[in-house]
């Protein structure tokens, strides 16, 4: 059986402690988790490409990675 990542405890514990750490953040006023989101600057590369797109229609996909310098798999997303 694969070892279980709790730190040496039990579930029931872990969870009483992790739960315990969770509440006395909310009570501070802090996020226990980041809620932030998609991460930022993946609506520039979109407009990089429908901007390029528009302007250079009959360009190959080849031809937007290489002139935008994006990433092939955001190019090939947008």
């Amino acid at each position: 059986m694969i070892e279980k990542k709790l730190n040496g405890r039990s579930q029931k514990m872990h969870l009483e402690i992790i739960r315990g750490d969770k509440r006395d953040m909310k009570e501070r006023g802090k996020s226990f988790k980041k809620l932030e989101g998609r991460p930022k600057g993946k609506s520039k590369q979109k407009d990089l490409v429908d901007k390029y797109r528009k302007y250079n229609p009959n360009e190959t996909i080849k031809g937007c990675i290489e002139e935008t310098g994006i990433n092939r798999s955001a190019v090939y997303r947008w």
